[in-house]
């Protein structure tokens, strides 16, 4: 198995509805580029495969969608609309909405006491890895946040890299930094939609991440 059974669970936890509806035989899941279907495609090996849903108007149903029930080498896809209805349900006063207040322990968090506090929560905190730092705020961020890096390597680039919950490339650009010296940049995040975002700075093999939630 490819672990395509817990993605298809996690759309449902993020309320996602399966295309063949399990309560009422060609209903809607409620978007609006997803074709309905009249049953999972169970059997469905191959991707190329055709299949001609008998609902209204006989659209091709898209046995590649992960809320199909295809096998796990045949689905790779969720549609524009299906992500957006994720985001949706991430975002402030969605239904997951309180999904941003988990704790994680992916970085070492210390609580931030030093340099300026202007536009930042009494919350905020520092994500620490081997001596470099990223603080984002504001935290969550709506048109655009400002990162902060601080390293005490010797000068050279840092990447700066931003992945939606999907794990896709949304934002890139290089920045340099000098040994105890904050470099700072303004990302812009009105386009990307609702939804929780992981900012990654490399420096050499030092590499840290901080989770930062853009809400609408």
């Amino acid at each position: 198995m490819l672990g395509r059974t817990l993605t298809h669970l996690m759309g449902s936890y993020l309320n996602l509805y399966e295309l063949w509806s399990e309560l009422t035989p060609c209903g809607d899941d409620y978007v609006y580029d997803t074709p309905i279907h009249n049953a999972p495609n169970d059997d469905r090996a191959d991707y190329r495969y055709t299949h001609i849903s008998t609902c209204d108007g006989n659209p091709v149903e898209m046995v590649c969608n992960l809320m199909d029930n295809a096998p796990d080498a045949v689905q790779y896809l969720f549609t524009k609309g299906q992500v957006q209805r994720m985001q949706a349900t991430l975002a402030v006063g969605g239904p997951r909405g309180q999904l941003r207040n988990t704790p994680t322990g992916c970085t070492e968090v210390v609580p931030l006491t030093q340099a300026s506090t202007e536009d930042r929560s009494a919350n905020d905190t520092v994500s620490v890895t081997g001596g470099l730092s990223m603080h984002v705020y504001p935290n969550p961020a709506a048109e655009r946040f400002v990162l902060e890096v601080i390293s005490d390597a010797p000068a050279s680039m840092a990447t700066v890299r931003v992945f939606n919950a999907l794990g896709a490339e949304v934002y890139r650009t290089e920045t340099q930094l000098a040994p105890g010296i904050p470099a700072q940049c303004t990302i812009e995040s009105g386009l990307w939609g609702a939804g929780v975002y992981a900012v990654s700075v490399l420096q050499g093999e030092r590499k840290v991440v901080k989770m930062v939630t853009v809400a609408w």
